[in-house]
């Protein structure tokens, strides 16, 4: 066992041990929680840096990923020293923005309680503790930093029916952006790497199996293709105004107007508080570099999209 180990472990243990106890006694929300749901290479880090930097927002850092078990533990011991005040950056590598106080996706946090696969977990799944537990969980961690919690990560595309199960009151960002743009960097990142992984480079919908062409590039449009549907069929059956849209383009454009925006749509028809302004930020963004496809292999994208569009507009999950 390493040093840090031998250091870790029993700090970890008296922290986990302190957090059973924090979230002993069920917790209703004081603020409306935040998901950030979108499909992966659509803008969406950029998104999350921008609105925890803009809005007075609490998420999990990369910092509180190292003791995933005890998140409102840590919420109560770093919230003095600006635990949740993202740094005054909007890089991000691949989804992963760097610091101790970056926003992270939490995935070792949440998975204490949604499983690993399948990836799409509608309602009914998680256990009426189990509910209550992340309910109470993100509660108490709201009230260590007196702010509305916001999460993004992939996960969340499948996830949209168990998180309204759990939080009724819960806001849903998604974020757009053009298919050919995400798939066009999808590509790119696959050529980029030689590991087995690098075809399924995120969330997997719940109709992935129906994937099995021999072309990574056709591979590519139907994850995208299927996520979008399985998103929008959701959003459907989910059956109220709980989604505000934002645009990938449009927000690189005028990244405040689209947060103004979004802060109306927070607080209509909810009684609870407002969102608070933190921190300005750049008046606007540089879309996100791609380099140009070989005529072919853009029009094959092209010709994949338009097959699939014609095909399957929309997807119906009864699972």
């Amino acid at each position: 066992m390493s040093i840090k180990e031998a250091v870790k472990r029993p700090l970890e243990r008296a922290m986990t041990g302190l957090e059973r106890k924090l979230v002993a006694r069920d917790r209703e929300p004081s603020f409306r929680p935040i998901f950030i749901v979108a499909p992966a290479r659509s803008g969406s880090t950029l998104l999350y840096q921008a609105m925890t930097r803009y809005f007075d927002l609490c998420y999990f850092s990369n910092a509180m990923t190292r003791f995933p078990e005890s998140p409102v533990c840590q919420a109560i011991l770093l919230s003095p020293f600006g635990g949740c005040d993202p740094p005054d950056t909007f890089l991000s590598n691949r989804g992963h923005v760097e610091g101790g106080r970056g926003p992270s996706d939490g995935t070792k946090i949440w998975a204490q309680w949604f499983r690993n696969e399948p990836q799409r977990i509608p309602n009914g799944v998680l256990t009426p503790r189990q509910r209550r537990e992340v309910r109470t969980v993100i509660s108490r961690f709201q009230d260590a930093f007196a702010a509305p919690f916001i999460n993004k990560t992939q996960r969340n595309c499948g996830r949209i029916l168990a998180l309204a199960e759990i939080f009724p009151e819960a806001v849903f960002v998604c974020m757009h952006r053009d298919p050919f743009e995400m798939v066009r960097s999808r590509w790119q990142i696959f050529q980029s790497r030689d590991d087995e992984d690098r075809l399924w480079q995120s969330y997997r919908p719940h109709n992935a199996h129906e994937i099995v062409t021999d072309d990574p590039l056709e591979h590519l449009c139907q994850q995208v293709v299927f996520t979008e549907a399985e998103i929008e069929s959701d959003r459907r059956m989910l059956g109220r105004q709980a989604f505000f849209d934002v645009h990938y383009e449009d927000f690189c454009r005028q990244p405040a107007a689209n947060l103004e925006a979004f802060a109306g749509f927070y607080s209509e028809g909810f009684q609870g508080p407002a969102l608070k302004r933190r921190h300005g930020i750049p008046a606007s963004f540089a879309a996100g570099e791609t380099r140009n496809l070989p005529a072919g292999e853009a029009e094959a994208i092209r010709s994949h999209l338009r097959r699939l569009a014609e095909a399957r507009p929309a997807v119906d999950v009864d699972a």
